[in-house]
């Protein structure tokens, strides 16, 4: 292993027997710990992971399997377990199911837990808690999506190690810390859980995932991303996903509601001609059918066709598409440009297709779409899943698309728990989960060239299971022109999920300050210099073609400057080190610095940003991992300037950096020739 496990604590003793794997859970009113000791066996090992199975037969001709892996070069450990009902009738009822209830040993221990994503600008803020003797910590996400209002990723560290956790569960988890005299008592479930297993039924854990360290704090981040990156990281072409640039053309209506075929392929002809370097062209939602059923539209007004939140209809509008998005797709292949498009397909708006034929596959709150406007498509069913695993990627398949992009845009828990009954609590939302991950499982079975895009309102859906099958381009929906906002939230995916797309926006009125109520009240800037360095990320968005083509000098700065140095910023910035130089913040009066460093090579970069209201004319920053024995040349990315130091200098006194207010820099170093 990477790591030795610290004194206290030999989390790999989990998987040498089965009655020491970590698991709870109530059966009949009795509780159970760990497998049977009889369980059986099965050992599989390659160049990279371990992987243990043991299954045991429990009363009432239930099995219960336990899939647990390590990992050849990191000190990680995860597993996921399964009760199945292989008997005739209802099982006797499970409760209190948590693959995590353990006592792990250690001084001075403090949990690190953030509030994830919720649009707002108090998303993605840690939290450190001191876990004196008799302190709990629980964090459970709202409403249902794993990411909402809190994060399915946390640190427990001690004085001498410490341990980066994270859940996989894209439902309602919990996680539940307690100090104790010599350590914490840990647990980790599925947050509502009390039901019997019907014959046939499977019930399945959140899957746990440690990772162990010692050194500081940085230790474990760098850690977690090398980790991240060689194994949780979507795969193209067999690779781990690279860095790359995406544009589109809205139309101008509210998202792509006044999206046609021919603007879209005006747009990509314009890419075409002018040489615009973009990997990604993007169509987010309105491009389907969005009509609902005059019999269906509330009482109190008329709903018009034009609001692309009517989802329900995956059929493409033949107005505006009269041959489908096929063309856009052939043109898109034809350029070498991967075609991403939206879906939304959990979420059913009255009066919609799916609606009105297929009524029996939806789950509504009480009441039904009196009270509310969307039903939750019921993917247990198992017409209804097999109908949309092949409409969906019959789709993909016709419109050429590389990229599948998946948005949740509301709630799923009140329908979970208002379709169950009180004796299969947390039934529905189990096998619901579990649906999902077959559905995206069957879409890139289907067609192995797929790449998947995950989007829950922002981001409010990337656990660890989802982010094994997709990434988090569009990892929030607020704040898209506040750049210290974008700054503090990227600090965050950084730390985590380091692969995600930047925003270009930028919002801020004539005294250089944030509006009270964006973007309603902002100011959108023209795309300028302060935006483009800004927006240099693992993803980088880019301007509308027509932009482009217009603004000939905000190209030639995206040509010359931006280009390349996002060429050989964003393979650092998904593969590097990350440091943050400055503390983190959402305030426009303040510097931020961050650095990505290579070990290997021996190298780096600065993304330098002065904020708007920022009146500190330079900052001194003391980077991290040089070398005190070498020569560095830093090289500024824009202006081409250079200069040496030594790496004991570097390390001594710092490094200097002076700007302009409302302005950004991106600087390389490596060693000296």
């Amino acid at each position: 292993m990477a790591t030795k496990t610290p004194p206290g604590f030999n989390f790999f003793e989990y998987f040498e027997k089965p009655e020491l794997l970590p698991l709870t859970y109530t059966y009949g009113g009795v509780k159970h710990k760990g497998l049977p000791a009889d369980a059986m066996r099965d050992e599989k090992t390659t160049d990279a992971v371990t992987k243990i199975t043991y299954t045991a037969r429990l009363q009432d001709n239930v099995e219960l399997k336990a899939e647990c892996t390590t990992y050849v070069n990191y000190p990680v450990i995860e597993w996921v377990c399964y009760f199945k009902n292989n008997g005739n009738s209802n099982t006797a009822m499970f409760s209190e199911i948590k693959p995590l209830e353990t006592l792990i040993a250690g001084k001075n221990p403090i949990v690190k837990t953030n509030t994830g994503d919720f649009h707002s600008i108090d998303g993605f803020i840690d939290t450190i808690h001191d876990l004196t003797d008799g302190v709990t910590v629980r964090s459970v996400p709202s409403g249902g999506r794993s990411s909402d209002g809190a994060w399915p990723y946390q640190k427990l560290m001690f004085s001498d190690f410490g341990l980066n956790i994270a859940i996989g569960w894209s439902g309602t988890w919990f996680s539940e810390y307690t100090g104790i005299a010599n350590g914490v008592a840990a647990s980790i479930g599925q947050a509502r859980c009390n039901t019997y297993l019907k014959p046939g039924e499977t019930y399945r854990t959140p899957t746990v995932t440690l990772m162990i360290y010692t050194g500081d704090e940085d230790c474990g981040v760098n850690l977690w991303r090398k980790w991240f990156y060689d194994h949780i990281l979507i795969k193209e072409n067999g690779e781990p996903l690279k860095g790359k640039t995406v544009s589109f053309e809205s139309g101008g209506g509210l998202e792509f509601i006044k999206a046609t075929e021919a603007n879209q392929l005006e747009s990509l002809d314009l890419i075409d001609k002018e040489k615009f370097d973009i990997n990604v062209w993007w169509i987010d939602a309105g491009w389907y059918k969005m009509k609902v059923d005059p019999k269906h539209r509330r009482d109190n007004g008329p709903l018009d066709d034009e609001h692309w939140w009517i989802a329900g209809t995956w059929q493409h509008d033949e107005k505006r598409f009269p041959a489908g998005l096929r063309p856009v797709g052939e043109k898109c292949a034809e350029l070498g440009i991967d075609f991403l498009m939206w879906f939304e397909p959990l979420r059913v708006f009255r009066g919609s297709e799916l609606h009105i034929k297929h009524p029996d596959w939806m789950l509504h709150n009480p009441g039904g779409y009196e009270t509310n406007d969307n039903g939750l498509l019921d993917i247990t069913n198992p017409d209804c899943f097999d109908w949309l695993c092949k409409h969906v990627s019959g789709l993909i398949k016709e419109y050429k698309i590389k990229w599948y992009r998946e948005d949740f845009n509301f709630p799923p828990s009140y329908r979970w728990e208002n379709n169950e009954t009180d004796d299969r609590i947390g039934m529905v939302e189990n096998l619901h989960v579990q649906a999902f991950y077959k559905y995206w499982d069957y879409l890139k079975q289907d067609n192995p060239d797929l790449l998947i895009d995950s989007c829950a309102s922002g981001g409010r859906r990337n656990d660890l299971e989802t982010m094994r099958r997709g990434v988090p381009l569009h990892h929030t929906d607020f704040g898209y022109g506040y750049k210290p906002v974008c700054q503090a939230f990227a600090y965050h995916m950084s730390r985590w999920l380091p692969y995600y797309k930047s925003f270009l926006q930028v919002w801020d009125d004539g005294d250089q300050s944030y509006p009270a109520n964006p973007p309603e009240d902002a100011i959108v800037h023209e795309v300028d210099s302060y935006a483009l360095l800004n927006n240099i990320g693992p993803m980088m968005a880019l301007m509308f073609p027509k932009q482009y083509c217009e603004n000939k000098t905000v190209a030639k700065f995206i040509d010359e400057i931006i280009m390349p140095a996002w060429r050989k910023a964003s393979p650092m910035m998904l593969t590097g080190d990350f440091y943050s130089l400055t503390e983190p913040h959402r305030d426009s009066t303040k510097w931020t610095v961050f650095q990505f460093h290579m070990p290997d090579a021996n190298e780096g970069m600065f993304k330098v940003m002065r904020n708007q209201q920022c009146d500190i004319p330079s900052v001194i920053v003391w980077p991290k991992a040089f070398d005190p024995a070498e020569n560095y040349t830093f090289t500024n990315a824009e202006t081409a300037e250079t200069y040496t130091k030594t790496g004991k200098e570097v390390l001594e006194n710092g490094v200097t950096f002076a700007q302009e207010k409302r302005s950004a820099g991106v600087w390389f170093y490596g060693r000296s020739q």
